[in-house]
């Protein structure tokens, strides 16, 4: 599983940073950043793994922004649930987030910008 999720996450660096003048923010985050959705950098679900893949920015108070490419198994028909066909399963609503250093970090959606993010992205991804 670990090799799988590796490879998919792998797979997300093809992502295009995205354009922060082009960014919706969704709100703070716990610790302070703000959580913005870049529309540019669509949604999609990987069918082979079954995990919807995007990209996001995070930007606190007087630091550069700081491009996040990211996977979660919480997008099924449209909503943050589990989906069932995820390869990984994660015991919250929340992703996993790719650091330009390679490091994959969980997620947790613990705050209302993060869980509201995940409900743009379900959203979206499901409008495909």
């Amino acid at each position: 599983m670990k090799r799988f999720l590796g490879i998919t996450l792998t797979a997300l660096t093809a992502l295009t940073n995205p354009v922060i003048a082009g960014t919706t923010t969704m709100g703070e985050t716990n610790d302070g950043a703000l959580l913005n959705y870049d529309p540019d950098v669509r949604p999609a679900l990987d069918r082979k793994s079954g995990l919807t893949v995007f990209g996001y920015v995070l930007t606190y108070p007087g630091k550069e922004p700081l491009y996040r490419k990211a996977a979660t198994p919480f997008c099924h028909g449209g909503q943050v649930k589990q989906n069932p066909r995820a390869n990984v399963v994660m015991s919250n609503p929340g992703w996993y987030a790719i650091r330009p250093n390679g490091q994959v970090v969980a997620v947790d959606a613990d705050s209302e910008a993060s869980y509201g993010l995940l409900e743009t992205i379900c959203d979206l991804a499901n409008q495909q």
